[in-house]
């Protein structure tokens, strides 16, 4: 776990093609890293997943870069060509973003993200940030804590989404915010702990998803203040961003339906799913599914904190009817820095629950940690892992199922 924040990746819905073994089929796959990252200008510790834009892979680096501050990174998987687009911290004061632990939404050609830290703000907590791919050029949208008491949020690191030319994301200080993408205006949404007890959700919020015109996301305290250390377990929720309306789908609990959510949703067919970092039944995280109509959860696989994979920071991808994704830890090898194992790749069927560990890391060459959501591309899974690789400062690699 990152020793300043728990990195939150939104899910990022794949390219549903190619063909990938389901969860009921056996686990037939080879890993190949395709890039390891050095402590260099090339980039270090990748937490989020990747965004495809015309063939070439983008995402970003907590660290490394010309300042040691983070990247935007880009990686052309035919050539296997590695290239960094942006260095943030080079600035004075790190105005332009420091510490991007978020993947990047692409809208016409410009790459939208968030940083951490950095940026114009009173505390520098944070930016939203445009970079235009053409010229390389990265513009602030907006620093956060630039309002009284960091009304505005703070420390956002989840990614953001377009819709409709308005960019949403979440905020470190309990906020959902909408951001027009031309001006940089910004408007909070909803800002949680409203309600007593933080009923309505508190924490760290994930990423949300629009689905209908409604935006649905987790957060990973609040709800039922009984457990998780009296900081509540999180909630599923939704927000009408006509109206700024939250209502609460779900509330965890310690116990077996799952906790402390870290990741956003996902849609498939009007059915919502994601991931928990705790609870299940060993207390090492569940796949579930919520019901947007009547809230109703369904506990799709619990983790059982051994070779099966343990603690998914990470959210889901869909993919011809299967879900994919990535636990933190488990699996095997031995990363006694983080837990039991190096975290792996695994299928989950949503009806059955029938779990396949596609490939588990060593913590080596092979890489270690996986925190982001995977990205699916003809038949193959693409994705990073925060640690390992030939320098020990992560991976971008890829699974290809075998013939």
């Amino acid at each position: 776990m990152k020793p300043i924040f728990i990195a939150l990746l939104a899910a990022t819905m794949g390219c549903a093609c190619g063909d990938l073994a389901s969860a009921d089929e056996p686990a037939r796959f080879t890993e190949k890293i395709i890039w390891s990252f050095g402590s260099g200008t090339d980039g270090r510790a990748p937490a989020a997943g990747l965004t495809p834009v015309n063939g070439t892979l983008y995402s970003t680096t907590e660290g490394g870069g010309t300042s040691g501050h983070g990247t935007v990174f880009a990686f052309d998987s035919a050539t296997g060509a590695e290239k960094i687009v942006y260095s943030f911290c080079s600035h004075q004061n790190c105005s332009d973003g420091d510490f991007p632990q978020a993947g990047l939404v692409d809208a016409r050609g410009t790459l939208y993200g968030t940083t951490v830290l950095g940026g114009g703000g009173t505390p520098a907590a944070g930016t939203a940030f445009a970079l235009d791919l053409n010229t390389g050029a990265e513009k602030v949208l907006h620093s956060f804590c630039s309002q009284q008491n960091c009304a505005d949020g703070r420390n956002p690191q989840a990614s953001l989404i377009d819709v409709n030319g308005r960019l949403y994301g979440t905020a470190y200080a309990d906020t959902i915010f909408e951001l027009n993408r031309r001006t940089g205006t910004e408007k909070v949404l909803y800002s949680f702990c409203r309600k007593a007890n933080c009923a309505d959700g508190a924490g760290l919020p994930a990423g949300v998803i629009d689905v209908g015109g409604m935006l649905y996301g987790t957060t990973s305290e609040g709800g039922n203040i009984d457990g998780c250390n009296e900081m509540g377990c999180g909630v599923v929720f939704s927000v009408d961003p006509n109206t700024g309306g939250e209502t609460v789908l779900h509330t965890f609990g310690s116990g077996a339906d799952g906790a402390t959510p870290l990741a956003g949703l996902i849609d498939v067919n009007g059915t919502l799913f994601g991931t928990t970092s705790a609870g299940g039944n060993t207390n090492n995280g569940t796949v579930f599914s919520i019901d947007p109509n009547t809230g109703s959860e369904r506990v799709v696989y619990a983790f059982a904190g051994g070779t099966d994979g343990a603690h998914p920071y990470a959210g889901l991808i869909a993919v011809n009817g299967t879900l994919y994704g990535t636990t933190y830890v488990g699996g095997g090898g031995s990363c006694t820095n983080a837990g039991p194992g190096c975290g792996t790749v695994y299928s989950v069927n949503p009806t059955t629950g029938a779990e396949q560990v596609l490939y588990a890391f060593q913590g080596g060459t092979d890489g270690a940690i996986p925190q982001a959501a995977l990205l699916a591309v003809k038949g193959s899974l693409y994705g990073t892992t925060s640690e390992g690789g030939t320098y020990g400062n992560g991976t971008v690699f890829v699974l290809k199922k075998k013939r």
